[in-house]
């Protein structure tokens, strides 16, 4: 049986550390510049090239999402182990 929750020490990168700013400009600022939406075509370009070309590597070294849930979200979590209804069927 496979763990899916796990508390680690992790090692950032300088754009990893700062990427989730990225998110929130656009969530937020694209309220009132929506053309900031454009700003995630180049990410997701990217992310299809490097998919191809490297599997992963762009969602453990540059994602501005994932770098979201590392900075803001893994400090106040419980890592408590997910409910059986949201295991893989």
């Amino acid at each position: 049986m496979r763990t899916l929750f796990m508390k680690t020490n992790r090692i950032y990168t300088p754009l990893r550390k700062y990427a989730w700013l990225f998110v929130i400009l656009v969530a937020f600022g694209g309220l009132w510049f929506p053309k900031l939406g454009l700003l995630i075509i180049p990410i997701m370009l990217s992310l299809a090239v490097l998919g191809f070309a490297k599997g992963k590597y762009w969602c453990g070294n540059f994602c501005p999402h994932g770098s979201l849930f590392d900075f803001i979200l893994m400090p106040i979590s419980r890592f408590k182990k997910s409910p059986s209804l949201l295991g893989t069927f």
